[in-house]
């Protein structure tokens, strides 16, 4: 219901002015409106309540020059970057919102509506295609204190989620460190979660790794002659099969019951 005194959009509903008909032969109730612009006009109360009459007329004419001015800026790529910029801190549906605007990161007043002046610091303080927008301080706020413009690496390198390591007295990011001594950072990474040092994983100090101790290597196994006569208990296969210089795999296959005999002996599990 339009009321004397609301405002819908840039209109302000100053007279109720009773009931016309409309176009369409129906009766619809008008009111006198006056906009922002000073302009006044007479609007069917209809298209105030459904959102279809925001203005005189004078706001669709801004909305088609800001677009034209938005159209013929120097850089259309900063554009880009200025509206992901406010996705990431100002929508909670963007995929990338938890890591900004979800945890407290905004953007400072400066550039928050003002894509124009965004752009002007960008130009000033420069900025290049194939660079990227990069916070100083990854817990600090997008303003032009807090921000620089800088290559995919050192982006990389100041994420806060990264991984410091200190050599020799030297602390640079994991990443670093890899580009430095010419090795994958896949496989430095790999090798620290298996438990490496860092000089391990590095290739600076050899890596022994324990012997894998199975559970079928605890076994202690029975050799009997194939006569069935008891000759040695082993403590596992794999002794049986260093002394005798066979392979233990078909001495397991024996145990198993899945052949009768190996290397000309009968072998069985010792039961407790």
């Amino acid at each position: 219901m339009v009321e004397v005194g609301q405002k819908y959009g840039k209109l302000l509903v100053v007279e109720d002015l009773g009931y016309f008909k409309t176009p369409n032969n129906e009766n619809r109730r008008f009111f006198k409106c006056v906009c922002d612009c000073g302009t006044v006009v007479k609007v069917n109360g209809h298209l105030l309540t459904n959102g279809h009459k925001k203005s005189c007329g004078c706001l669709k004419g801004e909305i088609q020059r800001a677009r034209s001015i938005i159209h013929n800026i120097n850089n259309p790529k900063l554009l880009y970057v200025w509206r992901t910029m406010k996705q990431r801190c100002l929508v909670p549906t963007c995929k990338d919102y938890r890591l900004y605007g979800g945890r407290g990161i905004r953007i400072c007043d400066e550039w928050l509506n003002d894509f124009f002046s965004f752009n002007s610091w960008a130009e000033k303080n420069g900025y290049k295609e194939g660079l990227m927008l990069d916070r100083i301080d990854n817990d600090g706020n997008y303003e032009p204190e807090n921000c620089r413009w800088a290559t995919p690496v050192e982006q990389a390198n100041n994420k806060r989620t990264n991984v410091f390591i200190t050599l020799n007295g030297e602390t640079n990011t994991l990443r670093e460190w890899c580009t430095f001594i010419n090795i994958r950072y896949g496989t430095v990474e790999a090798r620290l979660r298996r438990g490496w040092t860092i000089e391990q994983a590095f290739g600076i100090e050899p890596y022994n790794p324990p012997k894998r101790i199975l559970k079928s290597r605890r076994k202690k196994v029975l050799q009997f002659s194939m006569d069935n006569v008891f000759l040695r208990e082993w403590d596992s296969m794999y002794d049986a099969a260093e002394c005798l210089g066979c392979n233990p795999h078909y001495i397991k296959k024996t145990c198993l019951g899945e052949q009768k005999s190996y290397a000309g002996y009968i072998w069985k599990y010792k039961v407790d």
